[in-house]
This record gives structure tokens, sequence and C-alpha cells, in this order.
């Protein structure tokens, strides 16, 4: 599986919107080999609670705590990215 870090922003919007709580279910629920962070903006203001898993470079947006343990199921463990619960990018 390899190693995997998950970033999760804990900037003024996201924790407004309970990125917080997503926080401690991450370090509460994780694999012990995935290193949870909390970090400042990721420059997606508008689309929080957001986060991203590395090295994977796949970001998860408007974040529910229900969410939390379906990503760590299906990436975390599984490697395979939450498609329904990923960033929208526009184009």
């Amino acid at each position: 599986m390899g190693f995997k870090q998950v970033l999760i922003c804990q900037n003024r919007t996201c924790h407004k919107q309970g990125s917080d709580k997503i926080l401690v279910l991450f370090k509460d629920e994780s694999p012990p080999d995935v290193q949870i962070q909390g970090i400042g903006c990721l420059g997606q203001c508008g689309n929080g609670p957001m986060m991203i898993v590395l090295p994977d470079e796949v970001w998860y947006s408007h974040l529910e705590p229900m969410d939390v343990s379906t990503i760590i199921q299906q990436h975390l463990q599984g490697g395979c990215p939450v498609e329904a619960l990923r960033m929208k990018v526009k184009k």
C-alpha cells in the first residue's frame, strides 16, 4: 500500500464547516501507518471541509463526519479513492 499522509485544512472557513471534527475522527479511526495532520489553508475556500491524500494527490471536498469511515476503508485501506467524495474540478 505504501505510506499515506492525510492533510486536513484547519483554516477559518473549513474550521467553521467542521473540519476540526473531521480531523479528530481521522486521528481516532485511521490505521497507524497513515499520518494524519491538520494544516493551514489548502487554497480551496468554499469547498470545505477540504483534505488531500498524499502521495496520491486525491482531493476530497465538502466532507461530513460520516464520510471519514468510507474514506478510511475504501481509500486508505483499500487503495481506491472514493469518487463520490472527490473534489469536482471545474473546466
